[in-house]
């Protein structure tokens, strides 16, 4: 149900709030937008680098490695397929995209969450504060560091307003929606969209448990995983026919050990996972 908001945040207290809403998202997606759009060459290497491979013609996991994720480099390597330039500054061009969709998307599942625009605008000024003072430092800007940008973890907004919708007024194609949406997000970037899967998941099969039974609830959770299991075969599918071979996850996850055992090390983004060059031991 929706939350009933206090009397003087209710929507109907903020008639003004029609055009003050325009202004307002406009000047947040203004001090969003940097027009030297700043980036620091190892940070965005991580992601430049697995892209300019592809695009040469080589295998993501396999001849090159990508700490941050799967769609998330393929989408990337796709637009600079079609025509956007290789640099760091559309690079920072596609950050700002991802922050600008990702607050007004949030505002307004906020909005309709809370029926209130007072709290859906602090929210979304809370994050902001949040992304771009707390989470690295006053002094330093968010977009030197693409893996900690919306870019990474979005999809976990469409399949919270999915849920919202599907909490007020069940349907069996939003459903699957969710399912086919928070499934997506584990290929986008794994560490992210394995929290919202089980969380969509899970909420699902209490939803079903609720309303109906517990067998027709653990009966819509074994769906949901044995799609998101469907999936993963059509990926390994796609591996076998791109490379002619299983992904070898054990190299992989091999290589990544390098990156726990570098501390006193100099880690190489542009040689892939795998490129690390010991530092020599300080006397």
């Amino acid at each position: 149900r929706r939350p009933r908001a206090l009397p003087l945040l209710a929507a109907d207290r903020w008639g003004g709030w029609r055009w003050l809403q325009p202004l307002f998202l406009l000047a947040v997606v203004a001090f969003l937008f940097h027009p030297n759009f700043p980036f620091e060459p190892h940070h965005y290497a991580y992601f430049l680098g697995p892209a300019n491979d592809m695009l040469h013609g080589h295998a993501l996991l396999y001849e090159t490695s990508h700490l941050y994720g799967l769609l998330d480099e393929y989408a990337l390597a796709g637009l600079f397929a079609l025509g956007l330039p290789l640099t760091y500054a559309s690079l920072g061009a596609v950050l700002f995209v991802a922050f600008a969709g990702f607050i007004l998307g949030w505002y307004a599942l906020l909005r309709r969450w809370l029926g209130s625009p007072a709290l859906a605008a602090f929210g979304v000024l809370a994050t902001i504060a949040w992304l771009f003072l707390f989470q690295t430092s006053p002094t330093r800007s968010v977009y030197y560091f693409p893996a900690m940008t919306p870019y990474r973890f979005w999809l976990f907004v469409p399949v919270v307003w999915m849920a919202l919708s599907q909490a007020r007024a069940p349907k069996r194609w939003r459903r699957y929606a969710i399912i086919a949406v928070s499934s997506l997000a584990v290929f986008w970037n794994l560490e992210n969209g394995i929290f919202a899967a089980v969380a969509a998941w899970l909420c699902l099969a209490y939803a079903e448990h609720e309303a109906r039974s517990r067998e027709q609830g653990v009966r819509s959770g074994v769906s949901a995983l044995v799609q998101h299991l469907g999936r993963l075969a059509l990926v390994w599918g796609g591996a076998i026919a791109v490379i002619d071979g299983l992904l070898d996850q054990k190299r992989l996850l091999a290589e990544e050990q390098d990156y726990l055992d570098v501390l006193g090390g100099l880690v190489e983004p542009g040689r892939g996972v795998g490129g690390v060059r010991r530092r020599p031991a300080v006397e």
